[in-house]
């Protein structure tokens, strides 16, 4: 049986085997991000408002128009008050039909397609089916784009949290030892234990170099003794 050459490899080189919360393996996680990136991004809208919405027939092509005359097909178009498809106001709006509280958190929501055309939809039911609550309606803008069914970019916005967050914890899995390596070369102490370990390697040197120096120079003394013994002899 052939064997994968990387299958040998020690566990700190095979990052894909990088173990991830909530179970499974790095390499798991970008498999499912590369199948998240591959998806078409780009869908009709009217499949957008057939699957969040309740909108059909007459009114789902009046809601198709009017997106049109709101933001010009564009699920990231925002002004002082409104984001998305719709334009939904995020100020007034923020707490309802499911959009989440808070600002940010609210127009971020809004530029995901689906989302904003599922608040839309409820917000056109809670005004009894009216479309007034759009200015791209009451000013009659809506008709020039009447009959148009675009194609929306589904995935502007980034991967899901899972997902990034998996992704951050596998380089932080990968680049711990390197973390720990940093700190301990930065550490005042590690400089420390390395001065102590140095010192005393010279003294050691110094020490023994003194010695030879000592002995070299008591043989050659009792060299010089007996050379004058002999000579007195």
């Amino acid at each position: 049986m052939a064997i994968n050459p990387l299958d040998v490899l020690p566990p700190q080189f095979r990052p894909w085997d990088i173990p991830v919360p909530g179970g499974g393996r790095a390499g798991d996680v970008i498999g499912k991000a590369d199948d998240v990136l591959a998806k078409d991004d780009r869908v009709p809208l009217s499949k957008l408002i057939q699957e969040n919405t309740g909108w059909r027939g007459q009114s789902a092509k009046t809601a198709m128009a009017v997106a049109g005359g709101e933001s010009s097909y564009d699920p990231n178009a925002e002004n002082a008050c409104c984001v998305g498809l719709l334009q939904m106001n995020v100020d007034v709006h923020q707490g309802k039909f499911g959009i989440p509280v808070g600002r940010d958190k609210a127009v971020k929501w809004l530029k995901i397609p689906a989302n904003n055309l599922s608040a839309a939809y409820k917000l056109w039911v809670s005004v009894g089916g009216s479309w007034n609550p759009w200015e791209a309606y009451t000013n009659g803008s809506w008709r020039k784009f009447w009959g148009k069914d675009p194609l929306i970019t589904v995935s502007d916005n980034s991967l899901s949290d899972p997902i990034t967050d998996a992704a951050g914890n596998i380089a932080d899995a990968a680049l711990g030892p390197l973390d720990e390596i940093a700190s301990a070369i930065l550490s005042p102490s590690t400089w420390f234990r390395v001065g102590k370990g140095a010192l005393g390697g010279t003294l050691l040197i110094i020490g023994v170099t003194a010695f030879v120096f000592v002995v070299a120079s008591k043989t050659n003394a009792a060299k010089n003794i007996a050379e004058v013994a002999d000579i007195a002899l």
